[in-house]
C-alpha cells in the first residue's frame, strides 16, 4: 500500500472530468516510468516488468485512458504475480493451485465458439471427444485478479449438490490446469436474463 501510494503520488498527474471536477490520476505515457522506480525498490531488473505498458489498457476499467490508484494497484500486482509464477519451480507452482484433479482441455473436449465473456471468464460451446455430446465450458484464468478461484470452486460444489434442480443449470464437471480453472456444465440456448426479459416485455 505505501509503495503504491508512493508511486502515484509521484506520477499521477492532474485530470479533470468534463471540467466539473479534479483529481489525481495516471496516464500510459507514465507508465514506465512508474516501472522504472518499481524495479529500483524491488532491485529487480526493469525488463522484468517490460508488459507492464501492454497491460495499461487491461486494469483501464471505465475507459478513461488513465488509471486511478486501486487500478494501478491491481496491475502491478498482476505484473508481479505473473513474474513470480514464471521464477517458481514447477512443484511450488502446483502447491499454489487449487486442489482440483490436474486433465488437459482439449485432450476431452473439442472447444467451439466463444459464446459469452466476463470479468472473470470466458465461456465456449464444446462437445466431448468421446460421446459427442454438447457442453459449456467455463474457462477462468488464475492470472485474473477479478475471479476469485476459492469463491467459484465453493460455488460450483454448492450447485453441483443440488443435483437435477429444474431451475439450476447443472455442473457436471470441474478440473484445472496450470493456467486455467474450467467448470463445465450443461447448455442452455434460451437466452440469458436479459434476453428473456425483453421478450416477456414485448409479448
Amino acid at each position: 500500500e505505501r509503495l503504491v501510494d508512493d508511486l502515484y503520488r509521484k506520477h499521477a498527474k492532474k485530470s479533470s472530468f468534463f471540467g466539473l471536477c479534479e483529481r489525481f490520476r495516471m496516464r500510459e505515457e507514465d507508465i514506465m516510468r512508474v516501472a522504472s522506480d518499481l524495479s529500483q525498490e524491488l532491485r529487480i531488473p526493469v525488463e522484468m516488468l517490460g508488459e507492464i505498458r501492454h497491460m495499461f489498457h487491461r486494469f483501464d476499467f471505465d475507459g478513461s485512458c488513465e488509471l486511478e490508484k486501486p487500478e494501478l494497484k491491481q496491475l502491478l500486482v498482476f505484473i508481479l504475480r505473473a513474474q513470480r509464477d514464471q521464477l517458481t519451480p514447477p512443484t511450488m507452482s502446483v502447491q499454489r493451485m487449487i486442489r482440483l484433479e490436474s486433465r488437459n482441455l482439449s485432450e476431452e473436449f473439442q472447444v467451439g465458439e466463444m459464446i459469452g465473456e466476463g470479468g472473470q471468464g470466458s465461456v465456449f460451446l464444446a462437445s466431448k471427444r468421446t460421446t459427442g455430446s454438447k457442453h459449456v465450458v467455463k474457462k477462468y484464468d488464475k492470472c485474473n485478479l477479478n475471479a476469485s478461484l476459492d469463491d467459484i470452486k465453493q460455488e460450483c460444489i454448492v450447485l453441483r449438490k443440488l443435483g437435477d434442480h429444474p431451475a439450476v443449470a447443472r455442473i457436471q464437471d470441474m478440473f484445472e490446469d496450470r493456467r486455467y480453472v474450467y467448470v463445465v456444465s450443461e447448455p442452455y440456448f434460451g437466452g440469458d436474463l436479459t434476453k428473456l426479459l425483453a421478450n416477456a416485455e414485448s409479448s
